[in-house]
């Protein structure tokens, strides 16, 4: 009995013993459960913090660097617009001078369109871009009230010049290629007088803002004055942002279309018929002319390339209320303002008489880096070379 008393009460004190260890370890694993629940708050809510603060430092060295980038991205625009500028106001120059010393050129209403293209283009060079490049480098506008409606006025005028010039060269050509018994509507008082009507319509359009219609501001982000757009559902603003978008470039893009669509289904007609029935100076002729026209067609083309993001930035902010980001203004107006250096290009790829015409003045400026310098310059001044027709 005294053993089986010792053996019970041994079991008893071993019970009670892990009875308490292990209500001990439970509890003391709650203890630690707690703490590391909070060790865990803790430790999360400062990694939060920190990231926080690390957050808030790249950001204010961000903020740093971007406060710097357009400064520097200024400078890369003023620099390609300089060089756009220099392109433009040399290559129309040469243009000019072409059609000047060649007498057989100067005869010609087509080619008094072209002198009228490249007068517009380096009025664009001149009096408009210096006003961009300026802002591109202080990223802001730094000339007074009235300087900005002369550079918004400048702006929408020379673009409706351009414009309306290539509707009237379309129609000229629709007039003498579909139309040929007709040709001789395009004499050359009627084509001085049509050249004098388009300057009038695109100063009459770009005058209506500042006559009261609407008025001319600089927008934030675009390095030049424009038409005020809409923002406030104001009927005048609205009203006279789309009659210039309908007059400047809905209408004329309509007729060009319609006459060069014309054009090239009659091209196609009569060059079958021209290949099949046709020699000599009738088949001459009329390559010719579908050279002529294929070759404003390509100036046609890259004008609306170059002008198409302008159109789309200003209708999208006519009907929208609110800009475009300011990069997308930049390059929109950028490719506009390459466009004016882009015609004489053509010319040279596109016609014979043009890249003579470049050598002949190019071996008068610098007769050192021209082997025949010297017979250049006496046939260029003589004015004894022979007018050749627009080739391919």
């Amino acid at each position: 009995m005294v053993v089986y008393a010792v053996v019970n009460r041994g079991v008893d004190l071993v019970v009670n013993l892990l009875v308490n260890h292990l209500v001990t370890l439970f509890v003391n694993l709650l203890v630690n459960c707690e703490v590391a629940s909070q060790n865990c708050d803790y430790t999360r809510r400062r990694t939060i913090m920190e990231n926080n603060t690390s957050n808030s430092t790249a950001s204010a060295s961000q903020s740093g660097q971007n406060e710097m980038d357009p400064k520097w991205i200024g400078i890369l625009e003023a620099a390609i617009l300089f060089f756009i500028m220099l392109m433009a106001i040399i290559g129309n120059f040469l243009v000019i001078a072409v059609v000047y010393r060649r007498r057989d050129l100067r005869r010609t209403e087509t080619h008094i369109f072209i002198v009228n293209l490249s007068l517009t283009d380096i009025s664009v060079a001149l009096l408009c871009m210096p006003f961009s490049l300026v802002t591109a480098v202080t990223q802001e506008w730094i000339f007074s009230s009235a300087l900005c409606k002369i550079n918004g006025f400048l702006n929408v005028f020379f673009l409706l010049t351009s414009i309306l010039t290539l509707t009237a060269i379309s129609i000229q050509k629709y007039i003498g290629v579909v139309q040929p018994t007709k040709r001789k509507i395009f004499t050359r008082k009627k084509t001085l007088f049509a050249v004098a009507w388009v300057w009038l319509q695109a100063l009459l359009t770009a005058l209506t803002p500042i006559l009261g219609w609407n008025q001319y501001e600089h927008i934030p982000g675009r390095t030049q004055c424009s038409v005020k757009v809409p923002r406030e559902k104001k009927v005048s603003e609205l009203t006279n942002c789309l009659f210039i978008i309908i007059c400047g470039f809905v209408i004329p893009l309509g007729i060009m279309s319609f006459s060069y669509l014309k054009i090239f289904r009659t091209v196609k007609v009569h060059t079958k018929r021209v290949r099949s029935h046709s020699f000599g100076e009738e088949q001459s002729a009329f390559l010719n002319e579908r050279r002529i026209t294929i070759t404003l067609f390509i100036i046609l083309a890259v004008f609306l390339a170059c002008w198409t993001p302008f159109s789309v930035l200003t209708i999208y902010a006519t009907l929208a209320g609110h800009e475009l980001p300011k990069y997308f203004s930049v390059a929109a107006y950028w490719l506009g303002f390459l466009n004016s250096a882009m015609n004489p290009l053509i010319y040279a790829l596109r016609t014979e008489e043009f890249r003579q015409g470049y050598r002949q003045i190019f071996s008068i400026l610098l007769p050192c880096c021209f082997f025949e310098g010297r017979v250049k310059r006496e046939r260029f001044f003589s004015g004894s070379s022979r007018t050749e027709e627009l080739e391919k």
